[in-house]
């Protein structure tokens, strides 16, 4: 697309070039401040009046631009008729005024219907009526949301405040600009949301596919014509007449770091002075991931050896996020497990059947039945030792694995290639919105494209 022939310095550092006849100045001239109510969840209610609070702002559902109706949570009548200073009008924004991390700086939701109240943990700006459809997407770019990150405070938990807000700075194109730029990006981002939906869709569904696949093979098997009989276990049902059941216990050995075993932050050392431990975080997508390693001291490791984890070996999880499994398929050097997990060995079966079957929906169902702690989700080494399994004849495991991990590669490698397209279209949406809110393209002559 076309640029404008003219461009100015802006003045501002996160922003540089703008077309010459734009203006900058800084929210507090523009905009009012106003804050939301002084509420927590416990006063929501299932139906009452509309309110946008912290966690409504930073949910996947906040396109920023436009309220969804499941971006709303409800308040009683009298809570929200007692102060009517907290609503908020249409061409308004509802910031919120803290979030966990940098990239969520600066997230807002426009308003573009009335009947709505600014929840808890939130900055109202006011848009005194107008139309500040622009404004919703200039605060979605990228370079004005440098410049608020770069002013909140904070360290695990970043604020912005009114003061910061009021002298942040926005850039002015003239009115009717600003609708065009507005109107172009309702259309163009329409259709890329659209787009990324489909894909997301997609990936939903393999997804799902491959799990289902996974729980079928390892419980019921490949051949659909095979004889069945009831395996005596409810969540089984019939299987393949040649299969047998067998307690987890009974075809492996379960260790976990308990008792005297544990260890402190003391106990942890520097690369090169200790062997890995490995807990629930260095497992991602049921793989082993050695990205960001922890150490243990020699003496630690060394104090264990039933828990030394080897090539061939399974680790899982039992508190926290139950189910994270993975298959050591690799030498790693020495290394060992922390709290969080179990290390599964000495396995007389298929190594890889047994751990196709702990990352099926079968045995993650079994695990949360079992699961009875409340705060953190646990379940003992005595647990998992007494899971039923379904085992077929050890040749025909070895026919199930090659046929699950060539499957699975096959629809892993489709989720890979729609996830790299799902980025880059939310690249280009992002770059898009940047360059149309910012001047980098002139739009004057562009005409809503009629259906």
């Amino acid at each position: 697309m076309k640029k404008y022939e003219n461009y100015k310095d802006s003045g501002l550092e996160w922003l540089g070039m703008v077309p010459e006849h734009w203006k900058s100045m800084k929210i507090k001239y523009l905009f009012s401040f106003g804050r939301g109510l002084n509420i927590t969840k416990s006063d929501l209610v299932e139906d009452g009046i509309p309110v946008i609070s912290y966690g409504q702002i930073h949910s996947k559902a906040n396109t920023g631009v436009a309220v969804k109706e499941e971006l709303l949570r409800f308040v009683p009548t009298d809570i929200a008729s007692a102060h009517p200073e907290n609503k908020v009008h249409i061409g308004d924004f509802i910031f919120a005024d803290t979030s966990e991390d940098k990239e969520g700086c600066g997230n807002c939701a426009y308003i573009d219907r009335e009947g709505i109240y600014a929840g808890y943990h939130s900055l109202v700006l006011d848009g005194k009526g107008r139309d500040n459809k622009y404004f919703a997407y200039l605060f979605k770019s990228e370079p004005w949301r440098i410049q608020i990150r770069s002013k909140a405070s904070g360290v695990k938990v970043f604020s912005i405040t009114q003061s910061i807000m009021g002298e942040s700075s926005i850039i002015l194109p003239p009115l009717t600009e600003q609708r065009t730029i507005a109107s172009y990006l309702d259309q163009k981002v329409g259709q890329i949301d659209a787009l990324i939906s489909e894909k997301e869709k997609m990936v939903e569904d393999l997804k799902a596919y491959r799990s289902s696949l996974i729980t079928e093979t390892v419980t019921k098997g490949l051949d659909k014509e095979v004889e069945m009989k009831d395996s005596g276990v409810e969540w089984i049902g019939k299987m393949p007449s040649k299969w047998t059941v067998s307690k987890l216990k009974y075809i492996c050995k379960i260790n976990g770091r308990i008792g005297f075993r544990g260890y402190t932050t003391d106990d942890l050392v520097s690369e090169g002075n200790g062997a890995f431990t490995i807990g629930g975080k260095h497992i991602s997508k049921n793989l082993l991931d050695l990205s960001s390693p922890e150490y243990i001291s020699w003496e630690k490791y060394y104090e264990s050896p039933e828990i030394m984890v080897k090539k061939g070996d399974i680790v899982s999880a039992q508190r926290g996020t139950l189910g994270r499994t993975a298959y050591i398929d690799k030498e790693i050097g020495p290394a060992t497990i922390n709290p969080s997990l179990v290390l599964i060995n000495d396995i007389i079966e298929d190594a890889k059947f047994l751990y196709w079957f702990m990352v099926s929906n079968s045995f993650l169902s079994i695990i949360e039945f079992v699961n009875t702690a409340t705060a953190v989700p646990m379940i003992s080494q005595t647990q998992f030792g007494n899971t039923l399994i379904p085992l077929p004849p050890i040749s025909e495991q070895h026919i199930i694995v090659e046929y699950l991990e060539k499957e699975i590669s096959k629809i892993d490698t489709s989720i890979s290639e729609i996830e790299h397209q799902l980025s880059d279209l939310k690249s280009y949406k992002s770059s898009l919105i940047t360059e149309a809110v910012t001047g980098k393209i002139d739009l004057r002559d562009w005409q809503t494209k009629k259906s």
